[in-house]
């Protein structure tokens, strides 16, 4: 019926997310090294940001300073705790990466997050 929760879709849609999240936590606990160094720089990273910029441009300025990680993974990983930390906020805005592995990827801007954002 039209306007009704469809359960099953919706169980399917949690299963997914939690799937999801178990996979990120388990790549950001085997980047042993990495991973805190990376969390650690995130601010100072993010602020040097331009106003609204891809997960793909805040991993180039990040592999910069701290190099990359074992697993390519753990850039999505660090995105996830950047905006859980609320030190990122979508934009509303999609773009386009730009590096030849991404092969034209649609991908969500993001900015950093300001004083006047809740």
């Amino acid at each position: 019926m039209k306007g009704q929760l469809d359960l099953e879709k919706y169980i399917d849609e949690l299963k997914s997310r939690e799937e999801r999240d178990k996979a990120l936590k388990q790549v950001s606990e085997n980047s042993e090294e990495w991973f805190p160094k990376a969390v650690a720089a995130l601010p100072t990273i993010v602020g040097m940001m331009p106003p609204e910029f891809s997960p793909e441009e805040l991993r180039t300025a990040m592999s910069g300073v701290i190099g990359n990680p074992h697993h390519h993974n753990a850039w999505g990983a660090l995105t996830n705790t950047a905006v859980r930390r609320k030190l990122i906020v979508p934009t509303g805005n999609w773009g386009q990466n730009r590096k030849k592995e991404s092969h034209a990827r649609v991908t969500r801007l993001y900015r950093a997050r300001g004083e006047n954002d809740e």
